[in-house]
């Protein structure tokens, strides 16, 4: 089993933006810029990017990079960062926000929560609780 003992992200900034179809321009260039670097498109999700080292989400103009060496981080940052521009973003003390979801470094590899969400389905319990009490009163009280 591969398993990645680093992560880090990446906004890309400098893509077509004016254009009707700039999402799927965008997503034909970068898929054939990451391929070209030898990483092979997921046949079960087409935003995946694999390589023997190296795991790559695309997800719109963002890459959420998982890599085994700094070589490897350091290819995408020179290649890809120096086309398109952006920052990449590294975890503080292993843990990292990316598009609502946290991951964090473990022993075992790489957690994910997404703890909006959660927070969000929370509280729709709650709002449920609140209607369904109400509806009982309504048709206790009758």
């Amino acid at each position: 089993m591969l398993r990645y003992d680093r992560y880090s992200a990446t906004s890309l900034v400098n893509f077509e933006k004016d254009l009707r179809q700039a999402g799927a321009l965008w997503n034909e260039d970068a898929t054939a810029v990451l391929k070209c670097l030898g990483l092979t498109q997921s046949k079960y999700d087409q935003c995946v990017f694999l390589s023997k080292s190296m795991m790559i989400i695309l997800y719109v103009n963002d890459l959420f990079i998982l890599y085994e060496s700094d070589e490897d981080l350091d290819v995408i940052q020179d290649i890809i960062i120096s086309a398109y521009g952006g920052d990449m973003k590294h975890p503080i003390d292993g843990v990292m926000e990316f598009l609502g979801m946290k991951f964090q470094l473990n022993d075992k590899g790489v957690s994910i929560t997404m703890p909006a969400k959660i927070n969000e389905v929370i509280e729709g319990i709650e709002r449920l609780k609140g209607h369904v009490k109400h509806l009982l009163d309504i048709i206790c009280s009758q």
